[in-house]
């Protein structure tokens, strides 16, 4: 698996906010202007949160949240993707979307086509945030990317993108198709199914879901959580 190194003095990523995130309190509204302890796992539920307080996660994939009338399911992986999305939609538009220099330029092989074809998208690439230079026929070099990043696979995210900007040639520019390749970002760069988070990381996924748009559908259109009522398992326990 390819890895890639950053300069110490730039290294950032999306993980890092998510875990400076998950250090903030999550209080019960007490009325007062003092801050609050965050909550034991006995405590009851934060009525004021609509996602509720996490509880636990089950086969390192799926967050379970309690809310004041059930609970909720939450794909770690599907969530996270449309909140790295809409992160890099809005540093984009507002030209705020920084790069990282790679510590040693990664070489991405894509055989002769697919690098004449992503090469010929430099200029707009780099409004993405990825900077790609020849290097030879079949390679190019990877020199930047988003800080965004964390851990991430570089070849496969830069043949992706080299397949998506084939696949749609015909476009001007690769912001006509900017959520396409933002999207495909988002995928390779969020949290994946499988990773174990504590509760404060599973509390700051939610938190963060609350305050973005969209966070109902992950970037390929796949819900990113379903909700379950107390009547709902009363009635499967024909408690009613």
């Amino acid at each position: 698996e390819s890895k890639m190194r950053f300069s110490k003095p730039q290294q950032r990523s999306f993980d890092k906010d998510l875990n400076e995130a998950s250090k903030q309190d999550f209080a019960y509204p007490t009325g007062g202007s003092q801050p609050q302890k965050s909550p034991q796992s006995d405590a009851p539920p934060q009525t004021d949160f609509p996602l509720g307080m996490a509880k636990c996660q089950i086969g390192g994939t799926y967050i379970i949240s309690e809310t004041a009338g059930g609970f909720i399911i939450v794909d770690q992986h599907a969530a996270h993707e449309r909140l790295v999305l809409e992160r890099m939609k809005e540093q984009l538009a507002d030209g705020s979307l920084p790069r990282q220099a790679m510590l040693v330029p990664e070489v991405i092989e894509l055989g002769a086509l697919l690098c004449e074809t992503i090469l010929e998208r430099k200029a707009d690439l780099m409004k993405f945030g990825i900077s790609i230079e020849k290097n030879g026929e079949t390679q190019i070099l990877v020199r930047e990317l988003p800080d965004i990043f964390g851990k991430l696979n570089t070849a496969e995210l830069i043949k992706d993108i080299a397949e998506d900007i084939a696949q749609y040639a015909d476009s001007d520019t690769l912001l006509q198709k900017r959520d396409l390749i933002l999207g495909n970002i988002a995928c390779h760069s969020s949290i994946r199914a499988g990773r174990k988070l504590n509760i404060d990381e599973m509390n700051a996924i939610l938190r963060q879901m609350e305050q973005t748009p969209f966070a109902g559908q992950c970037n390929h259109g796949r819900p990113t959580h379903t909700e379950f009522k107390l009547e709902d398992l009363e009635k499967i326990f024909e408690r009613v």
